[in-house]
């Protein structure tokens, strides 16, 4: 895991921005998403998330944008940091979770525990997100749906081998039980 300790932000933030400037060509298409995916984009603030979005809406046609989703690990995204993606344009959220049970969380060496992700699922629900996906790390990882020893949760329930599927929990708005949503690689 990333640390904000281990990372030049400003140089990873110019080095993002002159990317995307190179590759202001390479689309002949408007966008329709955008996605900060792997985790770790959780760790940046939102004056450098905010600035990533100036950077592509001056390089790429955004007009037609529909979706933009932060992946985060759950003990970062308190109530304020999620307002404030929300209020930057962030509409979808895909929260890591891949488990409520602490032994389970040990074992995968997570930092979060069952009641910080369920207060990031909260967190984005007060804050406005009507798009809130809970998903796991990895389609073959002992994760929320992936059938860990003590998860209380198998792929083989649904015909499927752990290693073939990938189980997400989505929530939408004014939803009291999420849905479950499984795809097969």
């Amino acid at each position: 895991m990333v640390t904000k300790k281990q990372v030049d932000y400003d140089a990873y933030i110019s080095s993002l921005q002159q990317e995307i400037e190179l590759r202001k060509d390479y689309l002949h298409e408007p966008v329709r998403t955008i996605y900060f995916g792997g985790g770790t984009p959780s760790l940046l603030g939102i004056k450098d998330l905010e600035h990533i979005l100036t950077c592509l809406h001056k390089s790429f046609d955004l007009s037609q944008v529909e979706e933009i989703t932060l992946e985060g690990n759950p003990e970062q995204l308190s109530l304020e940091y999620c307002q404030q993606l929300h209020q930057i344009g962030f509409n979808r959220i895909s929260i890591g979770v891949q488990s409520f049970f602490p032994h389970v969380l040990k074992f995968m060496g997570r930092r979060h525990s069952g009641m910080e992700a369920t207060n990031a699922v909260n967190n984005a629900k007060a804050a406005g997100f009507d798009n809130i996906r809970v998903v796991g790390e990895a389609a073959s990882n002992a994760g929320l749906l992936g059938g860990a020893e003590g998860n209380g949760h198998s792929g083989e329930r649904f015909g499927l081998a752990p290693d073939d599927w990938v189980g997400s929990f989505v929530f939408r708005a004014n939803d009291q039980k999420p849905d479950l949503a499984l795809f097969t690689k």
